[in-house]
């Protein structure tokens, strides 16, 4: 890499670092403070009273397979206030925190995928910043019950970038099997999510459609995907 090349990549990163930091920095207040609202005070104790008295296995697939645990929110969504509220305890704030890194990783991954599509490391990583920073994301990680949000969003652009990195692999003729199957795998979880999820297997559809070099490669990409979309038939 030429020396002016890496030095900025050293520029992006420490300015993503800073961004980072301040970006925390501003939060902490608001989250340690946080004062429950009318919805966290049935939605906490009742997400916390349906699984403290089992296993998180237990409760995960109870989640999945019992309609009465299901009927306020989805199987997703109920699995993940499963995981944080039994390892941190029944306070609004720890799911809090827990949005506010996945938001700071789904940051990553829009870069990641926005480098995965050959735009350039400045253009990737102020997007990049834009989308970490943005009010309008505000609520999706400060409001706990908005967290089916921030997971159709974590799971659309962590399968789709998997989804690059497999047809990346797939047309250097490099071995890309566990990304395919990790790819499959993460798409059977993210077809429990609420129908937003639908973004997803169209974002793939439109990726096939329109971004193939010729009839030939889009014929192969949707044969290659097709137990994909047989998911979503479930």
């Amino acid at each position: 890499m030429p020396k002016e090349g890496r030095q900025a990549k050293v520029i992006y990163v420490a300015a993503a670092i800073c961004v980072a930091v301040i970006f925390l920095a501003l939060l902490y207040n608001p989250i340690a403070g946080f004062f429950n609202e009318t919805d966290l005070w049935w939605m906490v104790p009742v997400q916390f009273q349906i699984f403290s008295n089992s296993t998180p296995l237990h409760s995960i697939l109870t989640f999945l397979f019992d309609p009465y645990q299901t009927y306020y929110l989805d199987a997703v969504v109920n699995t993940y206030y499963c995981i944080i509220l039994s390892i941190f305890g029944p306070q609004a704030k720890y799911l809090i925190a827990a949005s506010t890194v996945i938001h700071l990783f789904i940051s990553a991954l829009f870069f990641m995928i926005l480098r995965r599509s050959d735009l350039s490391l400045r253009i990737s990583s102020l997007s990049a910043l834009v989308y970490c920073t943005l009010f309008a994301h505000f609520q999706i990680y400060m409001w706990p019950m908005a967290a089916h949000h921030l997971l159709v969003i974590f799971f659309t652009l962590i399968v789709f970038y998997l989804y690059l990195e497999t047809e990346k692999r797939i047309c250097e003729k490099k071995p890309y099997r566990f990304y395919y199957w990790l790819t499959l795998l993460l798409n059977i979880a993210a077809s429990f999510s609420q129908v937003m999820i639908a973004i997803l297997p169209a974002s793939i559809l439109a990726h096939i459609l329109f971004c193939s070099k010729d009839r030939e490669d889009r014929e192969r990409k949707y044969d290659t995907w097709l137990p994909f979309f047989i998911i979503y038939l479930g």
